[in-house]
C-alpha cells in the first residue's frame, strides 16, 4: 500500500470511530433525558393527584364541620406518599422500601427539630429569653 491509500484508510477509520462515538453518546443522552422526563411526569402526576385528593378531603371536612361532625384530615404528605406508592405500583416503578422508610423517618426527625425551635419563639418569631436550647 502506498502512503495515499494509508492516509485515506486511516481517515475513513477515524471518521467511522468518530461517528460511532457520537452516535453512542447521543443514544445515552436520549435515554437519560427520557428517564428524566418520565420521572418528572410521574412526580407531577403524584403531586397533582395528592393535591386534588387533599382538596377534596378538605371540602368534605368543611361540610362535616358545618353539620357538627368531628373532623380530622391527614397531613398533606400522607396523600403524597399514598399517591407515590399507588403510581409506583401501577407503573411498575421500583423503589426501595427500606430507603423510603429511612428518608421518611429523617423527615420526621427534621420536622420535630423545627417544631422544637418554634417552641422557643414568641408568636412574632423572637426568641424567648427564659428558655435555653443546646445548639
Amino acid at each position: 500500500m502506498d502512503n495515499t491509500t494509508l492516509v485515506l484508510v486511516a481517515g475513513a477509520i477515524g471518521a467511522l470511530v468518530g461517528t460511532i462515538v457520537t452516535a453512542l453518546s447521543n443514544i445515552v443522552l436520549t435515554i437519560i433525558n427520557r428517564r428524566s422526563e418520565e420521572r418528572k411526569q410521574l412526580n407531577e402526576l403524584v403531586m397533582n393527584g395528592a393535591l386534588t385528593d387533599y382538596q377534596q378531603k378538605i371540602e368534605i371536612a368543611k361540610e362535616n364541620a358545618r353539620s357538627g361532625r368531628d373532623v380530622s384530615i391527614l397531613p398533606f404528605d400522607s396523600f403524597v406518599i399514598h399517591h407515590f406508592l399507588f403510581i409506583s405500583a401501577l407503573t411498575g416503578r421500583k423503589y426501595e422500601h427500606k430507603k423510603l422508610k429511612k428518608r421518611l423517618m429523617q423527615v420526621d426527625e427534621d420536622y420535630q427539630e423545627i417544631l422544637e425551635v418554634r417552641k422557643y419563639r414568641t408568636p412574632t418569631g423572637e426568641r424567648y429569653q427564659s428558655k435555653k436550647r443546646d445548639e
